[in-house]
């Protein structure tokens, strides 16, 4: 008599089914809690083991009786695209080069003038404020500002700079606006840069700029590296402006105009601002005698300056420019441009 298994035909069932489903041998004997041998020699004698997995069952994809079907008119995307870049061209108000003429038989100033940061409790106004006053008061001097006009912390790593504004960046705005329309309705106002407090945040914030908004068909305004070119007389005196050069260095103040001269534009006169701290430079080249000039500042008392660069220093470069012959003199102070275009 044939011995008897000691597995039922349920357990062999069971594990004939896992090893299907697997076909895996160790793992249907783990799932059916049977030794290697046994299930081996169960689903040997079942005549199963080697065979091929059965094919599922195919699968009946849905039909859609009513899909739309979508064309691609590239063309007629093409000229969309092509009136959209116009109309975009002629309202956008940025542009990268200008020229400015002033009517004047006498030597004239041009100061440099940034980083007011107004409505910062880091801000000297009084300092400000005389600044401003002696450029509506004087003759013959003008103005191109090289932005962070404002200093509008919306918001910062740390919060205490935007605790420490005594003025919301909304009226800074206003307050700027306000500025910016007495100085062209004095005709003082030649150009005016972006900046990244002013114009780089409201862009990241509202996608585009409120001081070019201010300027627009009033004045140029230059939204990134531009070229300006003041003209008296018979001369022509170019400027190449930016608020941050990408070429800054902190230990070379005038690095980023002189590679900005080099990489970019030959001009005379290269202005870049954004570190706070004033200076110039002659830099001879070309059989030139060319100019690099470093904006000041009148934030000179912020504490994260102090921490982690250097403290700011009130300054505003300026140049006197003649008109009857090619000649500029250089001051790093915009009272002393002032007192010596006087006594000529």
């Amino acid at each position: 008599m044939a011995a008897q298994s000691k597995y039922t035909p349920e357990q062999k069932s069971a594990a004939i089914a896992t090893y299907r489903a697997t076909q895996n041998v160790r793992e249907a004997a783990r799932q059916a809690d049977m030794p290697y041998s046994s299930i081996h020699r169960i689903l040997k004698k079942a005549g199963v083991l080697g065979e091929k997995p059965t094919a599922p069952r195919p699968h009946e994809a849905a039909q859609f009786e009513d899909l739309k079907t979508v064309e691609m008119p590239w063309r007629k995307i093409l000229d969309f695209c092509t009136e959209g870049e116009d109309i975009y061209r002629k309202t956008r108000g940025g542009q990268e080069k200008a020229a400015v003429k002033i009517d004047t038989d006498r030597p004239f100033v041009v100061c440099y003038s940034s980083d007011w940061h107004l409505g910062s409790a880091s801000v000297s106004h009084d300092q400000w404020r005389l600044h401003l006053d002696t450029l509506l008061n004087t003759p013959n001097l003008y103005m191109i500002a090289v932005g962070d006009y404002v200093d509008n912390f919306l918001k910062f790593r740390s919060i205490m700079p935007v605790l420490e504004q005594i003025i919301p960046p909304r009226i800074q705005f206003e307050l700027l606006e306000k500025v910016f329309d007495e100085l062209i309705e004095n005709g003082k106002l030649l150009a005016a840069s972006w900046g990244n407090h002013d114009d780089e945040r409201m862009e990241n914030e509202i996608g585009f700029s409120l001081v070019e908004k201010m300027l627009r068909n009033r004045v140029p305004y230059l939204g990134g590296q531009g070229l300006v070119t003041v003209k008296a007389g018979d001369q022509e005196y170019s400027h190449l402006l930016t608020h941050k050069s990408r070429y800054q260095s902190f230990l070379n103040k005038l690095h980023g105009a002189k590679r900005m001269y080099q990489l970019v534009w030959p001009a005379r006169i290269v202005v870049t601002a954004h570190t706070h701290n004033p200076d110039y430079e002659t830099y001879y080249h070309y059989d030139k005698q060319n100019y690099l000039v470093k904006c000041g500042t009148f934030k000179d008392h912020d504490g994260y300056s102090q921490r982690y660069w250097t403290q700011g220093r009130i300054g505003v470069p300026a140049l006197v420019f003649y008109p009857d012959r090619d000649e500029i003199v250089p001051f790093l102070r915009v009272d002393q441009a002032v007192k010596y275009a006087n006594a000529l």
